[in-house]
């Protein structure tokens, strides 16, 4: 688990971004975050790239195909105004879509060993992946996964974090709060997501109910959760404000 000390420092942790398969002002929206809390610690809650070509559930074929995707995701992470270019040292949750070329080769009997270094394979050599990160706050750790359970109060009280956080469920966006005797209430919190639903990537859920939410998620630099929800307007694309 990598301990990152946010005392006094702000943090964002981006919703699922699933590039290519991200919302086209998604990256503006970043960078607008970035500038409104002035260096901070920048984390992804997972799922930063879609990976639909590799999919192990079946593949829509108007979609790409693997090498097609690769090519669109080094592209959008290294264009300019890309994501590596906003946030150059990214910090990742591993996850169930940012990992399918791990699940694939594991299938497949091929050893870890071979495999190339994620930062390689993405050429983003500041960028690292973790599988469980602490945030150390003033009000104690918050916890950080892309996504173990929808119940979220049972995880917080699972880790005994002062709050948790978590990613990988789209519909999913909002911070509860659970009192504590003292100090700050206690809290559960899930990021939404940035992603652009038209896309066919998503089509497995367009008769779904529950529709994405698209935000991302800050800790100020007095330790206390904010949502920052991607608003849209009437034509879908973001009305710039924060």
């Amino acid at each position: 688990m990598k301990v990152f000390n946010i005392r006094n420092k702000p943090c964002i942790i981006l919703g699922d971004l699933h590039v290519p398969a991200h919302h086209p002002d998604s990256f503006e929206f970043i960078k607008a975050l970035k500038k409104h809390y002035k260096n901070p610690l920048i984390i992804s809650i997972g799922d930063e790239c879609d990976l639909h070509s590799v999919s192990m559930h079946d593949k829509n074929p108007n979609l790409q195909s693997p090498k097609d995707e690769y090519e669109e995701v080094l592209y959008e992470y290294h264009r300019k105004g890309g994501l590596y270019d906003i946030a150059p040292t990214l910090q990742i949750l591993t996850s169930n879509h940012g990992d399918l070329y791990l699940r694939r080769a594991e299938k497949f009997g091929l050893p870890q060993r071979i495999i190339r270094d994620r930062a390689d394979i993405w050429e983003t050599k500041g960028w690292k992946w973790y599988e469980e990160v602490l945030l150390r706050t003033v009000w104690g750790d918050i916890y950080l996964t892309h996504g173990r359970s929808k119940n979220a109060l049972k995880l917080l009280n699972f880790t005994g974090a002062y709050g948790v956080c978590q990613g990988h469920f789209h519909s999913k966006f909002g911070i509860d709060y659970y009192s504590r005797s003292k100090g700050l209430d206690r809290f559960t919190a899930f990021t939404g997501c940035l992603i652009d639903e038209n896309k066919l990537n998503f089509k497995y859920g367009s008769l779904s109910i529950e529709r994405p939410q698209l935000g991302s998620l800050a800790i100020m630099d007095d330790g206390r959760p904010r949502l920052h929800k991607l608003n849209l307007d009437k034509h879908g694309r973001w009305t710039g404000k924060l």
